[in-house]
């Protein structure tokens, strides 16, 4: 994730096809469970950044 921080989203599918391009291993097991990593990073990631967001700013991007 650091290498690649664009590459991945919080959609499991979309990681497991861009993990399957930078695994070595051709594993289906491996391959889920770092994509089902991954996507907990990322929906914890943006998490964080709701919670620091001001309630002014929450309202503003439920609007938009």
């Amino acid at each position: 994730m650091k290498k690649y921080p664009d590459r991945f989203t919080e959609d499991f599918e979309e990681n497991k096809k861009n993990i399957e391009g930078l695994l070595v291993y051709d594993a289906k097991k491996m391959r889920n469970r770092v994509a089902g990593y991954v996507t907990r990073l990322k929906r914890v990631e943006e998490a964080r950044v709701k919670a620091e967001q001001t309630p002014e700013e929450q309202t503003i991007e439920k609007e938009a």
